[in-house]
């Protein structure tokens, strides 16, 4: 299995693309399932991200998401059916269901869904060295791009090692039990050992940058040059947008 937001080496259009191409047709795709409050248009821009992924053979990663998609989505949902009370009243017992809440919830889940899977297939997509590059082009302080390509790092790092020490300690004839409660048991006793480890690497990280000057100014001119499917899928990404706000507007 890889690790979230991993780096995945391919020769598809996707990956061809200049990486601020991607960023800029992302940050589109974000505001408008921002500002859409229609669950049709929503679920569609979700299948059309899925749609690319698949196609530029990310797919698979992104199917290793739906566990953490089905459990956001529920419970964004059942917290916004006990906070929101509009429409009509589904079920008045110990706990009041409206048409409104479930909506609200639907459409706030299939949103976060959304928007983390964009965010997935630009970084699975994009080389790391690529993605500090376009960060840097559209000027962003050192500090908060690197700031951004450790944390993105930090995740798969997270996961390898969290997988590391729940196999030693299997080894040893730890048994957490089976079931849900089997794996909640076995969450402690490794959060300890994990968070330690994070945070000598974090140390070793920050000594490393400090001998290196990254906190020096650096005055570094980036270029990315732009291709013919870049103008494309720019255009195309306007013109879905001004049709966008045509029929959210209009």
């Amino acid at each position: 299995m890889n690790e979230v937001l991993t780096y995945i080496k391919g020769n598809s259009l996707l990956h061809r693309l200049n990486p601020l191409t991607k960023i800029v047709v992302a940050i589109i795709i974000i505001v408008m399932s921002v500002i859409s409050l229609n669950l049709g248009i929503l679920l569609l821009m979700l299948a059309i991200v899925a749609f690319i992924a698949a196609i530029s053979r990310i797919g698979s990663s992104l199917a290793q998401q739906i566990p953490l998609f089905t459990m956001l989505a529920v419970f964004i949902t059942l917290l916004t059916v006990l906070t929101v009370k509009t429409g009509d009243v589904l079920f008045d017992g110990l706990i009041q269901v409206t048409a409104g809440g479930i909506t609200s919830g639907l459409i706030l889940a299939v949103r976060f869904i959304l928007m983390i899977s964009v965010v997935h297939v630009v970084v699975v997509s994009t080389a790391p060295g690529d993605l500090v590059r376009a960060l840097r082009a559209m000027q962003m302080p050192v500090d908060y791009t690197l700031m951004m390509l450790i944390a993105l790092r930090f995740i798969p790092g997270l996961q390898v090692e969290g997988r590391r020490i729940q196999e030693a300690q299997l080894s040893r004839g730890f048994n957490p039990g089976t079931g849900f409660m089997g794996k909640i048991r076995s969450i402690a006793p490794m959060l300890v050992p994990l968070v330690a480890n994070s945070l000598a690497r974090t140390r070793v990280i920050g000594y490393t940058l400090e001998m290196r000057g990254y906190r020096k100014k650096h005055n570094v001119v980036v270029h990315l040059p732009f291709g013919i499917y870049d103008g494309i899928v720019l255009l195309c990404t306007i013109v879905v947008l001004a049709l966008f706000i045509m029929v959210t507007f209009g």
